[in-house]
């Protein structure tokens, strides 16, 4: 009952300080986003048997991103981390974040025992990353084979991400 407690605690711990990072201004590029992202990774991994290398295009670091885009890359990047780690069992986990034909291409990897699509029913973490990636105009994909990993890829327009719009 106490590690119970204690885990609730500590996810509600990250989400605040994830509202406080995503809120000031000074995280505002992509660049920026990427350091939080791979800063996550790593503090993630500790203790797991697991390599993690995050690429990124340095030409789009400077871009500037609404916080609401701030935030849901950051927490679909997250539980994609997450599913990789928790169901994936692979040994490497691969981040790459590139721009191409006016949007941002981030695609998260791994090398784990991966899954049948068609077989499994979508989890709430992969409903939660589809809706956030849809809240900010874009798309997300998820790719799977049993005994090949995963790749899920979200595109999302740039111009999406650089406005201020009210969340619904």
């Amino acid at each position: 009952m106490l590690r119970k407690i204690a885990d609730s605690a500590q996810r509600m711990m990250e989400s605040m300080n994830d509202i406080v990072w995503a809120i000031h201004s000074k995280n505002d590029s992509l660049g920026h986003l990427t350091d939080k992202m791979r800063q996550y990774a790593t503090e993630r991994l500790v203790g797991e048997d697991v390599e993690f290398k995050l690429e990124n295009e340095k030409l789009i670091d400077d871009l500037h991103l609404s916080m609401r885009a701030r935030r849901n890359i950051l927490l679909i990047f997250k539980e994609g981390v997450h599913n990789a780690i928790k169901h994936g069992m692979g040994n490497h986990v691969l981040c790459s974040v590139k721009s191409s034909d006016g949007s941002i291409h981030i695609i998260i990897s791994d090398d784990g025992i991966g899954f049948d699509p068609s077989n499994t029913k979508p989890g709430n973490g992969i409903i939660s990353m589809r809706k956030r990636a849809t809240e900010l105009g874009g798309t997300l994909k998820v790719d799977s084979m049993p005994g090949k990993g995963t790749i899920i890829s979200f595109v999302i327009p740039v111009q999406q991400l650089t406005l201020e719009t009210p969340t619904s």
